[in-house]
C-alpha cells in the first residue's frame, strides 16, 4: 500500500511540473520601447499579476519599428517564451 501512495505523489508532483512549465501564461502590458537600429527594436513589457511574479520586467527584440510592439503580449517565466 505505501508503494502505491509514494507512486501515486511522485505521478501526481511530476504532473504538477510539467503542466506549470506549459501552462503558466501571464499576461503583460508595454512600457517602452527602444530603436535598436533600422531594423530590429527592444520592446520592453512588466508582469501584471498579483503573486509571486507581479511587476517583473522582461523584453525581447523584434524585427520592425517601435510600432510593431504588442502592447500587451502572455509571458510564461517557467520557460521564457511569450506570444500575443
Amino acid at each position: 500500500m505505501k508503494k502505491i501512495v509514494k507512486i501515486f505523489i511522485v505521478f501526481f508532483g511530476l504532473n504538477a511540473t510539467s503542466s506549470l512549465a506549459y501552462d503558466d501564461w501571464i499576461k503583460a502590458d508595454k512600457t517602452g520601447a527602444q530603436s535598436i537600429d533600422f531594423t530590429y527594436v527592444r520592446c520592453f513589457y512588466k508582469t501584471s499579476m498579483f503573486g509571486s511574479f507581479t511587476n517583473q520586467p522582461f523584453s525581447f527584440i523584434i524585427q520592425g519599428s517601435t510600432f510593431d510592439c504588442p502592447y500587451s503580449v502572455e509571458y510564461n517565466p517557467v520557460t521564457g517564451e511569450w506570444r500575443e
